[in-house]
């Protein structure tokens, strides 16, 4: 699936980004933009306003009403809809600007990161478009535990 989120979903959309699904965030854009951009690049519009979300709905615009502040919520929201959220750093979107990822060499960064983080981690990305360098840091652990808290609201046992 294709997103496109509003100015209110800046979090959510980089964890979108971060499950590999293509998220425009346009974060000047108004409604109007919102609803253009959705229909004519065929995404789903995800936002917070209830008005946008009837507006999206009469103009015959796929959109979700995102119901809860936090992001546990709103990925448990997304999650019963339907979207794949996944645990690891699939590294397919640049959670920044949205741009396609490659994997790169080790070699190709040295200098670009962290001496530590050099020394430490083996496989990196790059945004080919930002040239942003990512790698799986500590946070990802967090990432992890969120999702897995999420599957086990909508799956307990």
């Amino acid at each position: 699936m294709r997103f496109v989120a509003d100015s209110m979903l800046g979090r959510l959309a980089r964890w979108l980004r971060m499950s590999g699904h293509d998220t425009a965030y346009p974060l000047e854009a108004g409604d109007r933009e919102l609803l253009e951009l959705a229909a004519g690049e065929g995404r789903v519009l995800l936002t917070r306003d209830r008005g946008l979300h009837r507006r999206a709905a009469g103009a015959g615009v796929e959109s979700i009403l995102i119901g809860d502040d936090h992001i546990h919520g709103q990925l448990r929201q997304l999650m019963e809809a339907g979207v794949e959220i996944r645990d690891t750093p699939v590294c397919s979107r640049c959670p920044a600007c949205n741009g396609d990822m490659e994997a790169v060499e080790k070699g190709d960064v040295e200098g670009r990161v962290p001496a530590g983080v050099f020394q430490g981690v083996e496989d990196f990305w790059r945004c080919r478009d930002c040239g942003k360098v990512y790698w799986e840091g500590g946070h990802w652990e967090d990432i992890r535990r969120q999702v897995r808290l999420v599957r086990k609201d909508l799956n307990p046992r």
